[in-house]
């Protein structure tokens, strides 16, 4: 019989529960996992950044967070994977606020099994690709690939509460097309496309992975990035300038963006609207020093959010 091997992530402080997880999870059933142990909330998120954790697997109770708020932190920062709690709290109540903090499950260790768990990890990888499924038919962008404006929306506030807990310094990135009108009149609208796909590749290749990049206009893109030190604009402005410069395009012209930057310094509060207003008056002021007359004022269309 052919077994799906999987890799988890378990979240607790207990030796003893982490030895009788593996050993649950050694009688095996219809899905295997290489199981990986941490005992604090703040290394289980830096393992689960590296990208290959299938599933996690959190006890409610840790030496760095406790109760439900340790769920609804650890898929604010990774909503992408699936989270199965295992605690000792019998209380019904914890169970459905876990749930909606974005839970797949919930068990308790006392009625736990080998069989229970299994099924219950491998079920909770199923939801979640499914939810996930759904999820990108709203949120992606189907020309690009990247988040549309919904998707940008809803994780790059997410993002930036990160962003303040974890006192790290976060930049918001606001760019427009230089000249993608004249490219469809001129050119053709399948040509113009073809700008907007190149673009979203060179921010792509700009930007790191684990930032939120978002197609969010016709000819307007963002991006949340979480950047160290006060170098990050002019690293950003430089590897932007040259992925650009080596971009072709079939018809041989240079493709060109106006920028607006933004940043939460360390210790700001996470106002996300503020952070976009100062983004996007970075913005205009940016296009009107290069002599191109914006076609909306600055907090105008940019900072209109999309209806949930």
């Amino acid at each position: 019989m052919t077994h799906e091997w999987f890799k988890a992530l378990l979240i607790d402080d207990d030796p003893g529960d982490a030895r009788l997880v593996r050993e649950m999870l050694a009688e095996g059933g219809f899905a295997r996992f290489d199981l990986q142990v941490t005992n604090r909330l703040a290394d289980g998120m830096r393992r689960v950044s590296d990208g290959d954790i299938d599933v996690v697997l959190v006890d409610l109770s840790l030496p760095d967070s406790q109760g439900v708020n340790t769920i609804s932190i650890l898929h604010a920062h990774a909503p992408d994977v699936p989270i199965v709690v295992l605690t000792g709290t019998t209380d019904e109540a914890t169970g459905v606020q876990a749930l909606n903090a974005g839970a797949q499950e919930y068990l308790l260790k006392e009625q736990a099994s080998g069989v229970v768990l299994v099924r219950a990890l491998r079920y909770a990888i199923e939801r979640k690709r499914l939810e996930l499924t759904l999820k990108r038919m709203t949120v992606v962008d189907d020309l690009t690939g990247l988040y549309n404006r919904r998707g940008f929306f809803q994780h790059a506030p997410r993002r930036l509460t990160f962003a303040h807990r974890e006192q790290k310094r976060a930049l918001l990135a606001l760019i427009d097309m230089d000249g993608l009108k004249q490219i469809n009149d001129t050119r053709g609208h399948m040509e113009g496309d073809h700008a907007i796909i190149t673009v979203a590749a060179v921010l792509k290749q700009t930007f790191r992975d684990d930032d939120i990049i978002a197609r969010i206009g016709g000819d307007e893109f963002a991006v949340l990035a979480i950047v160290k030190g006060h170098t990050a604009e002019q690293a950003i402005l430089g590897r932007l300038d040259k992925n650009l410069a080596a971009a072709g395009t079939p018809a041989g012209y240079v493709l060109s963006v106006s920028l607006g930057l933004a940043a939460l310094e360390t210790g700001d509060a996470a106002d996300f609207d503020d952070l976009l207003k100062r983004a996007d008056q970075s913005l205009y002021d940016h296009k009107r020093s290069k002599g191109r007359t914006p076609a909306i004022t600055p907090k105008t269309t940019l900072l209109e959010r999309p209806t949930p």
